[in-house]
């Protein structure tokens, strides 16, 4: 104690105690150290081959398949004291060696997720999958919301629906909605309310209000 009085003092009167860098050790190098950002990268790769033969008779034999199945799942996450960032890419491509026109790429996830800590704003934009909140699974598109509370959480959402893995981006169908989330209740209920509504050239598609309950324990769960 007495030994960190002494370096106060000397800090103070405009002095540098024995031993210290003689730069400036106030707030901006406090600011720097607490923005350093942590990096978390993983991932993994996988390939199969698939080949079908069928044998017609004694001595002919037809090939049916001969593909290569590539699939890779990568994450880069990045963390400060007021900013996590997540990003998720998962997707793969399948080459037919017996037709090329029948080559597939599939792209099941692609999204960059950020949260801004003190403001408790979130955003993920890109291909993602949501199944509450009135969404219906796959899309390309963006989700943006705002914590309001530690129980009440403001989402709004938009884009086109993506009706398989090997879709491309489909402009001509598209939606939007609006949700909030409340819960945790009691440590097992999360509520939902949601207004959606899809168009799809010009046409209203679907046009949903409604709600959605959880319940969560361990021997089992509900959901409504």
């Amino acid at each position: 104690a007495d030994e960190a009085r002494n370096r106060l003092d000397l800090i103070l009167k405009g002095g540098h105690p024995a031993g210290t860098d003689r730069k400036d050790t106030s707030g901006p190098q406090d600011t720097a150290e607490k923005s350093q950002w942590k990096k978390d990268f993983y991932g993994s790769i996988s390939q199969f081959y698939f080949y079908n033969q069928t044998t017609t008779d004694a001595t002919d034999t037809l090939v049916t398949q001969s593909s290569l199945n590539t699939d890779l799942d990568l994450t880069l996450r990045l963390r400060s004291d007021d900013i996590d960032i997540n990003t998720l890419f998962v997707g793969g491509y399948q080459p037919d060696f017996l037709d090329s026109d029948d080559s597939e790429s599939r792209l099941r996830s692609a999204y960059v997720n950020l949260a801004h800590k003190p403001s408790n704003l979130f955003t993920q934009i890109g291909r993602q999958t949501h199944n509450s909140g009135g969404m219906l699974g796959r899309f390309d598109g963006a989700l943006m919301g705002a914590h309001l509370s530690d129980k009440i959480t403001l989402n709004l959402v938009g884009g086109y629906p993506v009706p398989f893995s090997s879709s491309g981006i489909e402009t001509d169908k598209y939606f939007y909605g609006i949700s909030f989330d409340l819960g945790t209740l009691a440590d097992q209920w999360d509520f939902n309310t949601f207004f959606i509504n899809q168009e799809t050239e010009g046409i209203t598609d679907r046009r949903a209000i409604g709600g959605e309950v959880r319940y969560f324990h361990p021997k089992g769960s509900i959901f409504s």
